[in-house]
This record gives structure tokens, C-alpha cells and sequence, in this order.
């Protein structure tokens, strides 16, 4: 499946589009496992709206990138690199859409992230996941990434 970089145009707004669907499928998540957090509010227009102004910003060369699996016109998944400190970099937003899982789309979306992260000349990347995320963090764990603390 095509990877692209996606910094304006289409592919930005099929990156901003993958990322709200990745948020109101966390936080569907949450209130299903975490009832009692009573996170409702959490999925207001006013919080999509943050999703559109976190991208691209500092997910763009020289120290980030935006990538985009399609698959013809449609976007399948998306992930973010963006710089943490000098020669450290954080992945963020691996999400690929449901029908496209299992294909190896994030497979294919974390190689491309590493690839452009060592390209810009990071050493090392980090991320984090929730507890209920286990398809990523077992991905995560073939890439030999291991848990830390909170950073």
C-alpha cells in the first residue's frame, strides 16, 4: 500500500480526518473500560477542532513528517513523527482504520516512520499507548520498542 507524505492539500485533510477518527475511537474506548471517568465531553466539536490545529505544525521537515497509507483515494491509516529533544523523536497517532486492519498497514506506516526519523537523524523514538491498546503495543514490541517510564 502507497505511503505519502501528507503536509497540505488532500492528504492533510485525510490525515486530520484519520485523527479524529482515532480520538473518538479512544474515547469510546476509555468510557467502555472506564465508565466512571464520564469522558462525553471529551468529544466535542471544540476537541476535533484541536485535532485539525496539532497537524501538520511540528510534524513537518526538518524535524517531523506526516505519512499516509492509501489505498487508491481512500486513506487507510496514518502516524506522525515529531521531535521530543535533540536526536529523540516521538511517534504519535498510529491509527489505521478498521477495515484495513490486519494487513500490515501499521506494519508498513512504522517502517516508513523509522525510516524518516533516522533520515532526520534521530537516534531513538518513543511513544506511548493505553493500557487497552494491545494491537499496538504488540506491534511496537516487534520493533523491539520496550516500556519506560512516563516521559
Amino acid at each position: 500500500m502507497p505511503i505519502v507524505t501528507a503536509y497540505d492539500g488532500q492528504p492533510l485533510e485525510h490525515v486530520i480526518t484519520l485523527a479524529k477518527e482515532y480520538v473518538a475511537w479512544m474515547v469510546a474506548e476509555i468510557v467502555r473500560q472506564y465508565p466512571e471517568l464520564q469522558l462525553a465531553e471529551f468529544t466535542s466539536e471544540h476537541e476535533y477542532d484541536d485535532v485539525r490545529k496539532k497537524f501538520p505544525g511540528e510534524h513537518v521537515p526538518p524535524h517531523g513528517c506526516l505519512l499516509l497509507a492509501t489505498d487508491g483515494q481512500q486513506a487507510a491509516g496514518c502516524i506522525a513523527v515529531g521531535r521530543l529533544e535533540a536526536g529523540i523523536c516521538e511517534l504519535r497517532t498510529l491509527f489505521v482504520r478498521p477495515a484495513y486492519r490486519g494487513k500490515g498497514i501499521g506494519h508498513q506506516l512504522v517502517d516508513a516512520a523509522l525510516s524518516e526519523a533516522r533520515n532526520m537523524n534521530y537516534r531513538r523514538a518513543r511513544l506511548d499507548t493505553l493500557g487497552f491498546m494491545i494491537g499496538a503495543q504488540t506491534l511496537y514490541r516487534a520493533y523491539g520498542f520496550t516500556d519506560i517510564p512516563p516521559y
